[in-house]
């Protein structure tokens, strides 16, 4: 598996749907039925920076992760709801950063170029 880091790609408009794809194994929700009527108003009105950093240090233990899988493990939403808000351009600004790496190919997964170190 190829890694890439530095940019987001460009591969046309189409991109913004292949970085919703779930992989086999993402994590299915804990709540089934949307407890938040409005999650997108939700997710708006948190801080950029708080959405950025939990999410790198979500992805300091190195896991690769889809976009769906980070959304579900850190808010209970899928990539259907993260996906063109600021979750998804925290994870392109940890990229550009060169904090962050992720896969050409779908499903699109971002892991953390440095892993925590706790001991």
């Amino acid at each position: 598996m190829e890694w890439n880091t530095g940019q987001r790609p460009y591969l046309g408009k189409i991109y913004k749907y292949l970085i919703m794809i779930r992989a086999p194994d993402d994590p299915e929700r804990r709540l089934k039925k949307q407890v938040d009527v409005f999650p997108h108003h939700t997710l708006a009105k948190m801080k950029f920076e708080d959405i950025r950093d939990l999410i790198l240090f979500h992805l300091m233990d190195g896991q690769p992760r889809t976009l769906n899988r980070i959304g579900v493990e850190l808010w209970d939403k899928t990539s259907d709801i993260t996906g063109m808000t600021q979750v998804e351009e925290a994870l392109w600004c940890l990229v550009e950063s060169r904090k962050l790496e992720h896969t050409m190919a779908t499903p699109i997964l971002f892991r953390a170029l440095g892993q925590l170190r706790l001991f």
